[in-house]
């Protein structure tokens, strides 16, 4: 995945390259769950009221970023075996 800069405070949408059903967790660093959603969405940990998930495309939304949300950002499809839909490795200035 290629890099993505951004500065304190600005935001940034992660996406998802293609549609899959409906059972999808966006996880930070590879162990911070931040948004689960399986038809119902739950938006977990220190993400609470900065992120936004859209249920349509999957893509992430995250506001007010700050230097600590720098990382790797993972969507994941949690079908009969899991598997990473995308990747965004986030650098903030």
């Amino acid at each position: 995945c290629d890099p993505v800069y951004k500065l304190v405070n600005s935001a940034v949408q992660l996406d998802v390259p293609k549609k899959i059903v409906d059972d999808i967790t966006w996880i930070f660093n590879q162990s911070e769950n931040i948004v689960k959603y399986t038809g119902r969405l739950r938006v977990l940990g220190r993400f609470a009221g900065r992120v936004k998930f859209d249920e349509e495309t999957h893509s992430l939304t995250l506001y007010s970023v700050q230097k600590n949300d720098s990382g790797l950002y993972q969507a994941e499809y949690s079908g009969v075996e899991k598997e990473i839909v995308a990747m965004h490795q986030i650098h903030v200035l």
